[in-house]
C-alpha cells in the first residue's frame, strides 16, 4: 500500500471512531505520524495526503543579480587598472 493511500486510511479510521493509538500502531507508524496527517486533514486542504516540498521557496541571503553585476564591473575595472599601471596593454593581443 503506498503512502498516500495509508495516511487517508487512517484518517478514515479516525473518523468512523477508531482510538489514534489503534490506528497507528496497527500500521506501524507513529503517534506524531498520525496527528501530522490528520492536522494536514483538518486543515481542508484538497491535497493534504500529499507530501509537501521540503526545499526553501527563496534563498533571501543570496546576491541579488545586480550587485552582481556591479562586483564584476568593479572586478574587470580594477583588473585593467592594475594592468596599466605594471605597462602591460589590456589587450595583449591588441598591440595598439
Amino acid at each position: 500500500m503506498d503512502e498516500e493511500t495509508l495516511r487517508k486510511m487512517a484518517v478514515e479510521q479516525y473518523l468512523k471512531g477508531k482510538t489514534p493509538v489503534s490506528i497507528y500502531s496497527e500500521i506501524g507508524r507513529t503517534r506524531p505520524w498520525f496527528f501530522k496527517w490528520l492536522r494536514r486533514y483538518r486543515s481542508e486542504d484538497p491535497e493534504w495526503y500529499k507530501d509537501k516540498p521540503k526545499a526553501p521557496h527563496g534563498h533571501p541571503r543570496e546576491t541579488s543579480p545586480e550587485m552582481k553585476k556591479l562586483v564584476t564591473n568593479i572586478r574587470v575595472t580594477a583588473r585593467g587598472s592594475i594592468l596599466q599601471s605594471l605597462h602591460f596593454p589590456k589587450n595583449p593581443l591588441n598591440k595598439s
